[in-house]
């Protein structure tokens, strides 16, 4: 008998393949810079935020992540996990930016949108494109606490966050915030960047 042909490996064939984990995710061009654009209020006007502080570039589309978890802070400003897509720079933009016609959300059947796809497929995630009235849909329907209900620890948002995320559940800290434990789990704050635990704690 080889090892292929144990009993084990046998109930291992019958094992199905796990299903990909789900992902939510919208792409957005800015209106300054479209022709006769018109929009009623000054960027400045508007929440954001970017990993090196600097604003967005208007000339780059904007991948959003409405389902991801955000800090508190971003949170109550309906703020969406953001990716720059000519840059790969990391930071959020408010949902006002939609509402005010500042940012445009593309349809589905876009290069970028595919593009994004394309990526996201390759590293295994089961992509589902969110467009504009998916978006305020979203907004109403799902319940804050939505992602804490499907696994017990997050493991994507610290992907897309520029900032520190907890140990324990995953969830994205305040950027510069002063805290002793998770706003999300209550647990503290498990790890510092000062213990200088080595390079798998980076």
């Amino acid at each position: 008998m080889t090892d292929d042909d144990t009993p084990l490996h046998k109930w291992g064939e019958s094992v199905p393949p796990s299903p990909k984990k789900g992902l939510f995710f919208s792409v957005g061009r800015w209106a300054e810079v479209l022709p006769m654009a018109s929009v009623g209020l000054e960027m400045n006007d508007l929440p954001y935020a970017t990993q090196d502080r600097k604003e967005w570039n208007k000339r780059s589309r904007v991948a959003l992540f409405p389902l991801l978890s955000v800090p508190e802070d971003v949170g109550r400003k309906d703020g969406y996990l953001t990716i720059e897509l000519d840059s790969g720079r990391k930071g959020w933009v408010s949902a006002d930016h939609i509402r005010t016609g500042h940012l445009l959300i593309d349809a589905e059947d876009t290069l970028f949108v595919e593009h994004l796809k394309g990526i996201l497929d390759h590293k295994g995630w089961n992509t589902f494109y969110v467009d504009k009235d998916g978006l305020e849909r979203l907004t109403k329907e799902i319940p804050p606490d939505f992602t804490e209900h499907l696994i017990p620890y997050d493991p994507v948002s610290p992907v897309f966050w520029f900032g520190e995320s907890c140990q324990t559940c995953g969830h994205p800290y305040e950027t510069g915030g002063a805290y002793e434990s998770c706003n999300e789990c209550s647990e503290p704050r498990s790890y510092s960047p000062s213990l200088n635990l080595g390079k798998d704690w980076e």
